[in-house]
């Protein structure tokens, strides 16, 4: 057979393979594709000359070798770079998907509780009074909020979206204050694109604006485009605090698209932003500290104490101590963890020179306190009177057993003094011999002016020695030596912690991880949200990496895994 023909029969399987092992076309709805290796077998007809013998010569007597044209089958192996389409991420075609499925059904991983709709990818459509990513969370937004600033950016008068189009896809999914009047700020009617300062405005296409006082409703808000007023839909709960009102707000799928809203007619409501930790109060008209411990304890696993801006977690139980997350309480060595009191003449009986500064540990942390540099009771066992210590209220041990075992600790109850008693309340006290020093577990005072005492005698110069930050003293050596933070609960790190002279650091292994802003945690770095990965088409960010893909048929990912080039 010529050689053309042979060439042409060639082409003509290689076409059906590429047509079997092609483009899938058959979804719809959200859908992305993938390029993949398929490896397969043919069976190709291969043509050559067979020999054969015949007789020749004269009279045939002698034996001649012929050729004729023959052909025989062998098996080759080959393989395709074919593109796959599937679901994009948090999409589903539903459990009885075919090809030819549409894949509109959104999905969301943690589920929707208390009867709530998954309308968008991890996005719940919650029945009041139900809200939150998963709606289970019933806490008053009126006490517990986030105040969005929002002005001429967010208004739909604004269609500048070309110098730095809004985006709301890393906002918080959380409960968000606008403005400081009780009006429904998002805009009804279709603002168009650009609006709002991004070409997909979010609003609500409703007339029902009437929200009452304390009431919580749940609405779709559209997610509008430059070819749509309403694309695709995000749900948005909004409650009516009186005096003012709170909008649930979801993340955005893509960008640009953003939120509008509308501030009028309160032209300057929006001046007064509270920093963190404090909210508005209208009747006040200024800012109130937010009590966090109000709600879940402040996530705190003991006690919860709410301060003047902010908050923080303490442990009761003087063998715990908060963990890396600082709200969960865990088991720990005082002699290891603890922190160094300075102590001197103002916290000794000898000191009744209250007037000027008095002292007062109504704000000291509850934990362990390491005391002087050697393993005596330091605590004063007789009554000092008042004033002394610095104060009118002096802290100190009844008791006569000041003998305290290597390794054991003791618990005892420590009187609170006054101008009028010696003993007028009791805090307890904890006390651990840790060999070459004593630390002591105290609690804040009940008031001011209250304090504890503490004698250092007979060392009289042990005190001097203050090690800095990342040290701690040996008396052994009588200097300061490094502490190996690594070595309780790995520094806090999530991966790699180095030790290092008076410090230490967190380190991610990983490639595609880097630490956050704690320091600490390793987290996923985003190569697509930098020059979206040096991908022409789309860019699949994953845990650790990301990769590239072409969406249109037809087109496959090139040699360096960025470019989408035609079949």
């Amino acid at each position: 057979m010529p050689l053309r023909m042979i060439l042409a029969v060639t082409g003509i399987f290689t076409t059906v393979l590429l047509s079997y092992f092609g483009v899938s076309s058959g979804l719809t709805g959200h859908v992305c594709n993938r390029t993949e290796e398929r490896n397969f077998t043919r069976s190709v007809l291969q043509y050559r000359y067979c020999r054969y013998y015949r007789s020749c010569g004269f009279w045939g007597w002698s034996r001649c070798a012929r050729y004729y044209s023959c052909s025989t089958y062998s098996l080759e192996y080959d393989s395709f770079n074919v593109t796959v389409q599937y679901c994009c991420e948090g999409w589903s075609a539903g459990a009885n998907a075919t090809n030819t499925s549409s894949c509109d059904i959104p999905v969301c991983a943690e589920g929707c509780e208390n009867n709530g709709e998954c309308i968008a990818p991890d996005t719940c459509k919650c029945q009041p009074p139900y809200h939150g990513p998963t709606c289970n969370e019933t806490y008053d937004p009126c006490q517990i909020n986030t105040e969005l600033a929002v002005g001429y950016e967010r208004s739909t008068n604004n269609t500048n979206f070309t110098a730095d189009p809004k985006c709301d896809s890393t906002l918080l999914r959380t409960w968000y204050e606008i403005g400081h009047s009780a009006i429904f700020h998002m805009p009804t009617t279709c603002p168009g694109s650009p609006a709002c300062g991004t070409t997909g405005p979010v609003w609500v296409n409703t007339t029902n604006t009437s929200i009452q006082a304390g009431a919580m409703v749940t609405l779709e808000a559209c997610v509008g485009s430059p070819d749509s007023c309403c694309e695709s839909l995000l749900p948005v709960q909004i409650k009516n605090c009186t005096d003012f009102m709170v909008y649930y707000l979801s993340p955005t799928v893509t960008c640009p698209q953003a939120y509008c809203f509308e501030v009028a007619p309160c032209v300057d409501c929006n001046k007064t932003v509270c920093p963190d930790g404090y909210q508005y109060d209208f009747k006040a008209a200024s800012c109130k500290d937010i009590n966090e411990c109000a709600v879940n304890n402040g996530g705190c696993s003991d006690i919860c104490s709410n301060t003047i801006g902010s908050y923080h977690c303490e442990c009761n139980e003087a063998d715990f101590m908060l963990g890396c997350d600082v709200h969960t309480c865990q088991v720990f060595d005082p002699c290891q963890i603890n922190t160094e009191l300075t102590v001197g003449f103002e916290r000794s009986t000898n000191n009744t020179n209250f007037t000027a500064d008095p002292k007062c540990d109504s704000t000291l942390l509850r934990t362990w306190y390491k005391i002087g540099h050697s393993a005596i009771f330091h605590l004063p066992t007789t009554c000092p009177g008042s004033p002394a210590c610095g104060t009118t209220g002096p802290i100190w041990v009844n008791t006569t057993n000041t003998s305290v075992p290597a390794d054991a600790m003791v618990t005892l109850e420590a009187c609170v003094g006054s101008t009028d008693s010696c003993c007028e309340s009791l805090l307890p006290v904890q006390i651990k011999n840790c060999t070459e020093f004593m630390v002591y577990y105290l609690s804040p005072t009940v008031e001011c002016p209250q304090a504890y005492c503490f004698e250092v005698t007979p060392c009289v110069d042990c005190n001097k020695t203050v090690c800095p930050d990342g040290y701690r003293y040996d008396s052994k050596t009588a200097d300061c030596e490094d502490i190996n933070e690594c070595a309780l609960n790995n520094g806090c790190c999530s991966d790699i912690c180095i030790n290092t002279n008076g410090s230490y650091h967190c380190k991610c292994k990983e490639a595609g991880f880097s630490l956050g802003i704690d320091g600490q945690t390793c987290q996923d770095i985003d190569e697509c949200a930098v020059n979206n990965g040096n991908c022409s088409d789309v860019c699949s960010n994953t845990i650790g990496s990301y990769h590239c893909e072409c969406t249109e048929a037809g087109f496959l990912l090139a040699g360096d895994g960025q470019t989408c080039q035609g079949l």
